[in-house]
């Protein structure tokens, strides 16, 4: 038994996943093999822009610019996917061009497209992307491009124009919630009033944000006593015995201006920093009991 809970150290924990479609893979794959049983309901939905016309006339002129900034691997498919539709050859700009990305799976969204991250900052959130950013303190008149989704914080922008660049920021995609709302809704409603999950991974603010929306979803069926209280208590009898579990404190932040608390935080912001962080706490609750 003690050799099972050894290479599977979440054996029977029974796991939410709420990542985007297409994108819960690597999280769902890494929780199995530690042993959990997951479930995934995404809560967001990722679509094109509301009109190409921006980044079109952006990505027409890529020779004004001297660095794309891309924060997903979403923003690397859409921009990339877009030049391609277009007839830009964005590898053709290499010898000015530079990339700038936040976080691996970004990076590798990159490389899988032939090209190579020229900066990642050493963890995955935005003040320390401008805190390292290359020649930060020279960025005056610097033409930089930042293609990105419809929500979220524009801080990246904020202060790189602060120290003097020229950036242009164009909607590369757009966040949304999912299609069928009420079935989600009632879905997840039912399955956090059961005890069906003891784990909700969040792996963004938005995701964190259009879960609580999904959960305040006003049915047209009549109304639960467990959506009563996520409606009338902002969220605050959420069942503490359900874990929430984040990839990173700007997460966790709107996490607990939502919902109060954060039971699991990983310290790796990514996928596999997110599952050691679940093993970590059930470890310590295992070897507590």
């Amino acid at each position: 038994m003690k050799e099972a809970e050894t290479s599977k150290p979440l054996l029977g924990v029974r796991v939410l996943v709420t990542r985007g479609e297409g994108q819960s893979d690597k999280l769902s794959q890494k929780l199995r093999q530690a042993g959990c049983d997951v479930l995934e309901i995404p809560v967001i939905h990722f679509a094109p822009p509301s009109t190409w016309e921006p980044l079109d006339r952006a990505l027409r002129s890529l020779q004004e610019y001297e660095w794309i900034i891309f924060v997903s691997a979403n923003a690397v498919k859409s921009v990339l996917d877009r030049a391609t539709t277009i007839g830009i050859a964005v590898e053709e700009q290499r010898g000015r061009l530079r990339f700038a990305t936040i976080g691996p799976a970004t990076s590798a969204m990159l490389s899988s497209y032939g090209l190579t991250a020229d900066f990642q900052p050493d963890s995955f959130v935005a003040e320390d992307f401008i805190e390292q950013f290359p020649g930060k303190n020279c960025l005056e008149g610097v033409r930089i491009l930042w293609p990105r989704t419809n929500v979220g914080r524009a801080l990246i922008a904020e202060r790189l124009g602060e120290l003097g660049a020229c950036i242009d920021v164009v909607e590369a995609y757009r966040t949304m919630l999912p299609p069928g709302v009420e079935t989600i809704a009632q879905r997840l409603l039912q399955l956090i009033s059961t005890r069906q999950v003891q784990v909700i991974t969040l792996a963004s603010s938005q995701t964190a944000k259009n879960f609580a929306e999904i959960l305040s979803t006003d049915l047209n069926t009549s109304k639960s006593a467990q959506q009563e209280s996520f409606n009338r208590q902002g969220f605050a009898r959420l069942p503490e015995d359900v874990l929430l579990a984040s990839i990173g404190p700007i997460t966790s932040e709107t996490i607990r201006e939502i919902f109060g608390r954060v039971d699991i935080e990983a310290e790796v912001h990514t996928s596999d920093g997110l599952v050691d962080a679940i093993k970590k706490r059930f470890s310590g609750a295992r070897t507590n009991h």
